[in-house]
């Protein structure tokens, strides 16, 4: 695999374009890897705690749309939505299970924080996995990686040639 950078500094809310080097032959699967930050909690107002948690699906929700551009001309337009429904349409619930932790939507990100799990309800029974129902005062930085779908993602007979873009 061959990292590409982004021109700019990514951020939420932000857009930034990344120029594919030529080094190497083809183009197939590409990923966007991002790496959340920790969250730690922290005392709000009147010194109540303030509780955190990722949304479901962090990776995809990341992305509100990504683009292939050839020669100035948009070629492909994918967006986070279209993304979660179609994986969630056409992959198996083993296939799934490997997905959902490269786009971290695990309990560890997406369960909400809280050190007394007073008045929370959530998942903290008997048949709850141990880490989940463990007390934690943070989400841990963590780093997705978030398959894009583009047409030459999806079959190797389709892979982009590198050589041919301008």
């Amino acid at each position: 695999s061959i990292e590409q950078t982004f021109n700019g500094q990514a951020d939420f809310g932000r857009r930034v374009q990344c120029t594919i080097s030529r080094n190497g032959d083809l183009a197939y699967r590409t990923y966007l890897q991002v790496t959340v930050p920790e969250i730690n909690q922290q005392m709000g107002r009147n010194g109540l705690p303030v509780f955190a948690r990722w949304l479901d699906f962090p990776g995809e929700q990341l992305i509100a749309q990504v683009e292939v551009e050839i020669g100035g001309q948009r070629i492909d337009r994918q967006y986070g939505d279209w993304m979660h429904i179609w994986n969630q349409l056409t992959m198996t619930s083993e296939q799934q299970k490997g997905y959902f932790k490269m786009i971290g939507n695990t309990t560890q990100l997406t369960f909400i924080t809280d050190p007394s799990f007073a008045d929370v309800d959530g998942p903290c029974n008997s048949l709850a996995p141990r880490n989940v129902c463990t007390p934690r005062n943070a989400l841990p930085e963590s780093t997705l990686y978030v398959p894009l779908q583009f047409w030459f993602c999806t079959n190797p007979g389709l892979a982009l040639p590198l050589i041919a873009l301008k």
